[in-house]
């Protein structure tokens, strides 16, 4: 009796549990399609309209200009009908490191156009435009594609060159059509790629017969961001990269209130950006040196890093690998900054010869120099832009240099072309470290006339025809120049059997590290650490 009366409960119980998941699932059904019949009749109509305006603008093309004067077909570019809609690109917000600061000030473009009077409470106005300047590939029209996706509203695109054209007056009209079609869709984006090819600064060039057409597209586009009547909901977003050419009554605050300079990502935005293209890759994170792999990209913008771990990925790939390790994301940078490895036999010529022994003596020095930076390879690999290379580990955000470091620099630089003078003689002496020449005495120079490095204190401009000043600098960069060449020299006539023993260990290994070339040294002499002069 009592297991009967549980087992009905417990039937009922199961039974009406089914039956509420039943009709939930009902019920989201219900919601799904009804919002989809919604989003179908807005876009349904959106495109009636688009394709009416498209006959309508046509029309009124052909029977404004002549066509019976030039035989080739007449073809449209309708930029304003490409971008409309809530634009999924594929970019989020998630996908961007490295400018978080510019990031931020996007997140409050959405909660502008989403909530304005979040902004009206406070008695603040929204932002008319935001200008994004920066040199190329550090990320401005990759935050416009974050935007258009994170935004949820009308997201209209136009690179600047579309407003170009030969027919006076149709740039003007299509500036008026975009932000025409900006306000039927209002609240919405409208981006501006390119911006310098229309907002050039206004000339009186006589002899620039397209001026007058693109001044016209200019004012024009002046009038729709801040003429008589304003364009409310609707939020302008402009990159270039030459914000100097600009007009100055195109950047005023009223029409681009804001101004974000997208610069090189530093050390911990480039480990942030390369984190971010490695998520949808096989990486092995626990094989990365960090440190190397930051100063080697020193200067490298978002789109190179970009690149460089899809390079990564196809040298894997290319070794029969199935993730990426270090030495894939090395080859990438070296390959980048570079150009391709020579792979084949390195046949011990004279001119080879010449060349281990040039580098072995900037190595040399590089290692012996107390307060020089410390090296991390050298390496005896050919590449398009070098026969070899030593590589430092060099503090970017060090930027002061004492005159300790300039003569250690100095003496480095001078090292290569003295062991060939110890090591293969006088009569062997190649022009190999004529580069390294121009270094030592710009370097010298800087010394003496930009920070007063030495006992010389000109009281005048250096190449102004003062034959005793000109003379003071000749004789104290003579003076530099002689104390590193005796201080270089005396170091590789006493190690020449050092320079042997790395000679042999660099050709069997044809890349060895800094603390190869400090144990061997230091098989004969003590090495001095390195020092910090602070």
């Amino acid at each position: 009796m009592y297991i009967k009366t549980y087992n009905e409960i417990w039937t009922k119980l199961i039974r009406n549990i089914i039956l509420k998941f039943i009709i939930t699932i009902i019920s989201e059904i219900k919601l799904l399609l009804n919002d989809f019949s919604n989003l179908f009749v807005k876009k349904t109509e959106k495109l009636y309209w688009i394709n009416f305006y498209k006959i309508c603008d046509f029309t009124w093309k052909w029977n404004h200009y002549n066509k019976e004067e030039d035989d080739e077909e007449y073809t449209e570019t309708d930029f304003y009908a490409d971008g409309f809609g809530t634009v999924n690109t594929g970019v989020t917000f998630q996908d961007i490191a490295g400018i978080d600061d510019e990031l931020g000030d996007l997140k409050q473009i959405v909660t502008a156009l989403q909530f304005p009077e979040r902004f009206e409470i406070v008695g603040a106005r929204v932002p008319k435009g935001t200008l994004l300047t920066g040199p190329p590939g550090t990320g401005k029209t990759l935050l416009a594609k974050a935007l258009a996706t994170e935004a949820g509203v009308a997201f209209l695109t136009a690179a600047g060159s579309e407003f170009v054209e030969v027919y006076a007056g149709l740039g003007a009209l299509r500036v008026r059509n975009l932000f025409a079609w900006a306000n039927f869709f209002s609240p919405s984006i409208i981006f501006i790629d390119e911006l310098d090819s229309i907002g050039r600064e206004r000339t009186d060039d006589e002899f620039d017969d397209d001026s007058e057409e693109r001044e016209q597209t200019l004012n024009q586009l002046l009038v729709e961001l801040d003429g008589f009547y304003e364009n409310r909901e609707v939020y302008v977003l402009a990159a270039t990269n030459q914000p100097e050419v600009l007009d100055e009554a195109l950047v005023r605050p009223g029409r681009f209130d804001r101004t974000l300079t997208l610069s090189l990502p530093n050390r911990r935005e480039r480990v942030a950006i390369l984190a971010v293209h490695s998520e949808n890759k096989l990486v092995l994170p626990s094989t990365f040196r960090f440190k190397e792999i930051v100063q080697e990209t020193h200067e490298f913008t978002g789109a190179d890093l970009a690149n460089i771990m899809n390079e990564a990925g196809l040298d894997a790939m290319r070794n029969g690998e199935i993730t990426i390790k270090h030495r894939n994301i090395m080859e990438a940078i070296y390959r980048h900054k570079y150009g391709l490895p020579y792979t084949g036999y390195i046949k011990k010529s004279r001119t080879h010869m010449a060349h281990v022994y040039h580098e072995l003596g900037h190595a040399f020095m590089a290692t012996c120099m107390p307060y020089h930076p410390e090296i991390r390879m050298t390496t005896i690999i050919p590449r398009e832009q070098y026969r070899t290379k030593t590589f430092f580990d060099t503090d970017e955000e060090d930027t002061l240099i004492t005159r300790i470091e300039f003569i250690s620099t100095v003496t480095m630089l001078l090292a290569g072309h003295i062991a060939e003078e110890v090591i293969l003689g006088e009569t062997e002496m190649s022009s190999i470290g004529a580069d390294d020449l121009d270094q030592v005495f710009f370097i010298v120079y800087e010394m003496i006339a930009a920070y007063y490095m030495t006992s010389v204190r000109p009281l005048g401009f250096f190449g102004d025809g003062d034959l005793e000043i000109d003379r003071l600098v000749d004789l104290e960069m003579f003076k530099i120049i002689t104390y590193c060449d005796s201080l270089a020299k005396r170091h590789i006539s006493d190690h020449r059997l050092t320079f042997h023993m790395l000679a042999e260990l660099i050709h069997e290994k044809r890349t060895i590290s800094g603390d190869q070339i400090r144990r061997t040294i230091e098989l004969y002499s003590p090495v001095l650490p390195k020092r910090s002069v602070w």
